[in-house]
């Protein structure tokens, strides 16, 4: 499985939303504007989506009304044109925005033999947004003492994903249908 970190350049080793927007340094990249062409494309896109779904909203979750922000996860698994909101059993109504292949499943049950069905691939979603947020762990190796969302509170326990509809998927990156 081929996984794009858009936080690291293949090339130069340097962060795409700061370095790869900005000529390089001696030694590094010298053919920058080509090289990350693609990549530039894709770090705009992913700031833009990061103004429009990282802002403080409000979910309910057993009749208590809680505030939270969204996350975006910066990693894209494939061609990142499916959208999920996946939420851990323990950061509940929080969620993070998790771009993946369209070629995979998000059912179980699907009888595809050609689709990877979430149980091939949601440990590598947990270990991005594990990566990506940490774990809230304690130095001592005790787990989730401080864990606050965005932090990856024991995915495994459970979680939940539901799949952006095509319409909100255009809206969020600016196409009109």
């Amino acid at each position: 499985m081929k996984v794009k970190d858009l936080a690291n350049c293949p090339d130069c080793g340097a962060e795409v939303f700061y370095s790869c927007m900005t000529p390089a340094g001696k030694g590094k990249c010298r053919n920058w504007r080509t090289l990350h062409k693609a990549r530039i494309r894709l770090a705009r896109e992913m700031r833009l989506l990061m103004e429009k779904i990282e802002r403080r909203t409000t979910g309910r979750l057993w009749g208590a009304r809680r505030f939270f922000t969204p996350r975006l996860l910066r990693t894209v698994f494939g061609d990142g044109k499916k959208f999920l909101c996946l939420s851990s059993i323990n950061v509940r109504p929080a969620y993070w925005v998790v771009r993946i292949d369209s070629g995979w499943s998000t059912s179980n049950w699907e009888r595809n033999e050609k689709l990877k069905l979430p149980c091939d691939w949601l440990e590598d979603v947990y270990q991005a947004i594990e990566h990506e947020f940490g774990t809230g762990e304690k130095e001592n190796g005790g787990l989730y003492a401080k864990a606050r969302f965005p932090q990856a509170c024991s995915l495994g326990d459970g979680t939940s994903w539901d799949e952006m509809e095509q319409e909100e998927v255009e809206k969020l990156l600016g196409k009109t249908a």
